[in-house]
């Protein structure tokens, strides 16, 4: 039965985290008794624009591998145990097993949580196995995993952690009584250079298990991507939050190299879903097997899942208005003029400006979001909510019922904004000054960086519907 799909490859090699086009190269010569095999590697890219540039930014959590029966899937077995799945800080637990840390004698150490520990030599993704106080094991440290049901085999990451190769990692299977069954090393590692220890019984009699740094060679190398029970499963690896990614261990010969896209995208390079098909060398490093994702989700100004939440930081608060009264202020999206917003908007959208989703951004979006923090009614919505599923001509006629009484009107105290021999004059063509940016900080005192994020003018002129909106927000914040 397969239980994650978060396997890695098995094998050993070389892993450095590199940026496209900045790929380093090694500066230390290997040494001849080390068999290293070839490998590929590339990055999982997010086109934002249907033109890749440098700016489109790398997708983390890709699962690449060697489709090895051509069947166009990852096939796999048993099950993976990925500190990725499990967060920064995220204690590792997994049914049916139990994770500690153990003393040279094998014994648990009470107290001692194995978590997830971010360190940029993973194996696979951007997280290790670790504990609050280190992310290495070493032989008076060691990983130790228990299993509820005997297994046949277990395969697990060890990466070297210095700049001459002296890491040497340690694999020990032990029966339930505690007889050691076997054991494998692996051979010495330099920074960033890792190796899958794997160990597999004909009957499965692995009670648990122990990982560790040999004494004699060093204390830190680092543990990643265990796998129990996955004979069979073919080749794959988890692309970092950069998008890198890097399989080795490669036979020589032909190799498919896919990717399991992503949900909601579609796989753009190579076209038509393709995989990359390489044939490769004894030894050889093929770089650059980039794979390009494309959003399948139509662009929007309008935040449809929660349309006030114009950061879409799951926080309705007045700092999405103030990013509204900041596009009206000085546009750097909507059309000076009309207001109207360009189709379709940029990837990632920048802000969800457009809160009645009628295409354009203006005042009544302030208005909605100002209505629902203070509590306004508004076509019928409850309490603590603004209608913007109505239509946007009823919408703008709620505002007009809002706006229109400028004339003899004030707000908590507010000076009227206009007097009655005024009324009948154009409101567009009246020029009001808008609230003072001091103001409307306040009540970002502790929280720096969006007050910043503000306009640094003190006082603008604005259209008159756009003061009044300001001047609610003032009356909010007030």
């Amino acid at each position: 039965m397969i239980k994650s799909t978060l396997l890695r490859a098995l094998g050993n090699g070389p892993k450095s985290k590199r940026h496209r086009g900045m790929r380093r190269q090694r500066t230390i010569e290997r040494m001849e008794d080390r068999c290293v095999l070839a490998s590929v590697s590339g990055t999982v890219i997010d086109d934002l624009d249907g033109v890749v540039d440098p700016e489109d930014p790398g997708m983390g959590g890709v699962t690449v591998f060697i489709d090895a029966n051509a069947n166009g899937a990852l096939d796999v077995f048993g099950t993976a145990v990925e500190p990725d799945s499990f967060g920064v800080a995220g204690k590792i637990e997994q049914p049916g097993m139990t994770f500690s840390l153990a003393d040279s004698n094998n014994t648990i150490m009470a107290g001692v949580d194995i978590i997830a520990r971010a360190h940029p030599t993973a194996s696979t993704g951007d997280l290790v196995f670790g504990t609050e106080q280190v992310t290495h094991f070493a032989f008076e440290e060691k990983l130790r995993v228990d299993f509820d049901t005997d297994v046949s085999s277990v395969t697990i990451d060890f990466i070297g952690s210095r700049p001459l190769p002296t890491d040497i990692g340690t694999l020990e299977i032990f029966s339930r009584d505690g007889t050691l069954l076997d054991s494998t090393d692996s051979i010495a590692l330099i920074e960033g250079d890792y190796q899958s220890l794997r160990l597999e019984r004909t009957e499965a009699d692995i009670a648990f298990m122990t990982a560790f740094t040999k004494r004699e060679n060093g204390i830190t190398g680092r543990l990643d991507a265990l796998r129990v029970n996955d004979a069979g499963s073919e080749i794959s690896t988890l692309s970092a939050s950069d998008g890198e990614y890097e399989i080795q261990n490669l036979s020589a010969g032909r190799q498919l190299v896919t990717q399991v896209t992503p949900d909601d995208f579609e796989q753009t390079v190579p076209v038509n879903g393709n995989p990359h098909d390489v044939t490769i060398t004894e030894e050889q490093n093929i770089l650059d097997l980039d794979f390009i994702n494309t959003s399948t989700i139509p662009l929007s100004w309008h935040n449809a899942a929660n349309p006030l939440d114009v950061d879409d930081d799951g926080a309705i608060i007045p700092f999405d208005v103030l990013l509204i009264v900041n596009e009206l202020n000085e546009p750097q999206y909507r059309d000076p003029v009309t207001g109207e917003l360009p189709q379709p908007p940029p990837r990632p959208v920048p802000a969800f400006f457009d809160v009645n989703d009628d295409g354009f951004v203006a005042p009544d979006d302030v208005l909605l979001i100002v209505n629902h923090l203070n509590g306004v009614v508004v076509n019928g919505a409850g309490e603590g909510e603004a209608s913007v599923d109505a239509p946007s001509s009823q919408v703008a006629a709620a505002v007009q019922a809002e706006t229109s009484p400028l004339a003899g009107t004030s707000m908590s105290g507010h000076n009227d904004v206009t007097d009655g021999s005024q009324s009948d004059a154009q409101p567009n063509n009246r020029l009001l000054a808008a609230v003072e940016v001091g103001e409307v900080e306040q009540v970002f005192d502790t929280d720096d960086h969006r007050a910043s994020s503000l306009d640094a003018s003190a006082v603008s002129e604005i259209d008159v519907n756009d003061a009044f909106a300001l001047l609610l927000i003032h009356d909010l914040l007030s």
